[in-house]
């Protein structure tokens, strides 16, 4: 699968399965410098593009704390190694959601004592979702077709 990473005045966003055609699967990170990294992933039976909250399998976020790590000036390069050193460090995270039609939650490391509460603060979101997570499903289809390819 090829990514794609696009970058504003405040976040970098990178569309994790940045291909041409419609996915089973979706996933979108976002990094802030402020906020920290934002992972949201999404399965459904069929393309997902055609699907609701309802239909999903699978619809998990996870959620770790700033760190001086991030830029908004990094090149793709340097936010995949990032990535890579991210994921072998085990950060400590929160994450929630539904898995293969089963909840899930917790948080790990250092964040373990606020389990409960992000949960809760993101419970309405990862039971419903939001306009607002169709319209960036939407969005970063269009610029997949636009920027993606599909792997050879």
């Amino acid at each position: 699968m090829y990514a794609c990473a696009y970058r504003n005045d405040r976040v970098l966003v990178v569309d994790a399965y940045c291909g041409r055609t419609g996915r089973q699967a979706f996933r979108i990170d976002v990094y802030s410098p402020t906020r920290g990294r934002v992972r949201i992933y999404a399965e459904s039976p069929g393309s997902l593009a055609t699907k609701r909250r309802s239909d999903y399998f699978t619809f998990m976020a996870e959620w770790e704390p700033p760190t001086t790590s991030v830029r908004l000036t990094m090149t793709f390069a340097e936010l995949r190694a990032y990535e890579e050193q991210r994921y072998e460090a085990f950060l400590p995270v929160c994450f929630a959601g539904t898995e293969l039609s089963k909840p899930r939650q917790g948080c790990l490391g250092s964040l373990a004592a606020r389990n409960a509460e992000w949960s809760s603060a993101n419970r309405a979101f990862l039971d419903g979702a939001s306009d607002d997570w169709y319209r960036a499903v939407d969005l970063l289809r269009t610029l997949a077709s636009q920027y993606g390819r599909e792997p050879e």
